[in-house]
């Protein structure tokens, strides 16, 4: 054809084929704005592209061969992923699938997971839920916890959508949902490092309708929501407390060590800012700020010896909400003379490691270490040690990190003495769960 003949039979195109012309320069990546069939200068210069990687003239005119080879190529490839559209009254969502590589499977709300057809394959896990932007916010660090997703995702988060994108060298996961009217919607997909699923991606994003509705109410806690898949486990889990409004978690290196990703209470990815390792106490961030109930005011003086004192920590990593262990003060500095530690005798778990003990009127007077015995010796389960109050105020206030101290006379009594149910309350509200993922 010569060009004018070219000009002719592209006029005569009905709207759907010059609509799929712009949807097949599109796919391969020459053309990125609206699908309306007008054959504007973007469209010219997305034409002219594609020729130009066919090593022909680059005229931004397509001939009859250029334009069905084009389309060809491109229903080809939409061939292999067997695109159709689905929909769900029951989840209000209405999406075209690659429905040639995932077969719809289980409904785990607020998930509704299409399985791989053929082993290796992708995964696709639609998300439906009722819920506020505070919901929203939870989704993407309810993700990483499955165990094919790659635990080091980025996620960027705004008020209404939130999208989290990802590799480990073995797989990729992306993830996509907005909020809207008290519903959030959107998908998730995992695929293989070898699968080139990026036009899928854009097809699901592109194409996913909120219809109303959502399924039935999701767990509480949503990380119940993961019962049944599976899922990523902690390498360890240990204990923390809060010591500013802004979420951010004191607790031991000993917890911290070696991690690739740390979490507060499950579901806040949080990352280490400070880290003593004379001293044995971490400093945790979270990667939002969280709006703790309270937190830690350090005790501004070491405790008397024989006074009573009580940890908080989560003792097994199951454990919903901390436990109060009750103990004495031993002495005022560890086996060593080191001045910076406490002795206690008390029966501590691994799991409260980090932990914050108190004393009775509520002020934090230390955190619990791992257990350190002296070469050759080996120590009676109920002997712990802490980090005392004094220096790590000293070890935070070198870190530019402001910490409350403690009024001698807090309490409820006046006398600066909680009773026991009071103390229990104050302590949950301070004590929080780390975990420590590879």
């Amino acid at each position: 054809e010569t060009p004018a003949e070219a000009r002719r039979a592209e006029a005569a195109l009905d709207a759907d084929t010059r609509a799929d012309v712009q949807r097949a320069l599109a796919w391969f990546g020459h053309y990125d704005l609206a699908v309306d069939g007008a054959f504007g200068p973007g469209t010219r210069r997305a034409m002219a592209d594609w020729q130009a990687t066919r090593g022909v003239s680059p005229n931004g005119v397509l001939d009859s061969a250029q334009r069905a080879a084009l389309l060809s190529a491109w229903r080809e490839a939409r061939a292999a992923f067997g695109f159709a559209s689905w929909r769900s009254d029951t989840a209000g969502i209405e999406i075209t699938l690659p429905l040639g590589l995932v077969v719809e499977d289980a409904v785990t709300p607020p998930f509704l997971r299409f399985a791989p057809r053929a082993e290796g394959g992708p995964e696709v896990f639609l998300i439906s839920l009722a819920g506020t932007r505070a919901t929203l916010a939870a989704v993407p660090d309810l993700i990483p916890m499955m165990a094919a997703v790659p635990p080091t995702a980025a996620r960027s988060l705004d008020a209404d959508a939130f999208t989290l994108t990802g590799a480990d060298g073995a797989r990729r996961v992306y993830a996509h949902a907005t909020h809207r009217d008290g519903r959030i919607k959107g998908f998730l997909a995992l695929w293989s490092e070898d699968q080139d699923m990026g036009r899928a991606i854009e097809v699901m994003r592109d194409s996913l309708r909120d219809l109303g509705g959502a399924l039935p109410d999701a767990p509480v806690p949503l990380g119940a929501a993961l019962d049944g898949l599976e899922v990523r486990r902690p390498i360890r889990s240990a204990s923390g407390v809060f010591v500013d409004a802004a979420g951010r978690v004191l607790t031991s290196t000993d917890v911290v060590e070696g991690c690739a990703a740390l979490r507060i209470d499950q579901h806040h990815a949080a990352r280490l800012v400070l880290a003593d390792a004379a001293l044995g106490v971490a400093l945790l961030a979270p990667e939002r700020p969280l709006a703790p109930a309270g937190h830690a005011r350090f005790a501004p003086r070491p405790p008397e010896i024989a006074s009573e004192v009580v940890l908080a920590g989560y003792a097994l990593p199951e454990m919903t909400a901390p436990v109060l262990t009750l103990g004495r003060v031993a002495a005022l500095e560890g086996l060593s003379g080191e001045a910076d530690l406490r002795r206690l005798s008390l029966a501590a778990e691994p799991g409260e490691v980090g932990g914050p003990v108190f004393d009775r009127s509520g002020a934090v007077l230390g955190l619990l270490l791992a257990p350190r015995a002296p070469e050759g010796r080996i120590l009676p389960d109920t002997v712990a040690f802490v980090a005392g109050s004094d220096a790590i105020l000293r070890t935070l206030g070198d870190a530019d990190v402001h910490a409350d101290a403690a009024n001698v006379h807090d309490g409820a009594d006046g006398t600066g003495v909680l009773d026991l149910p009071a103390l229990t309350r104050h302590a949950r509200a301070l004590t929080v769960q780390v975990a420590c993922w590879d």
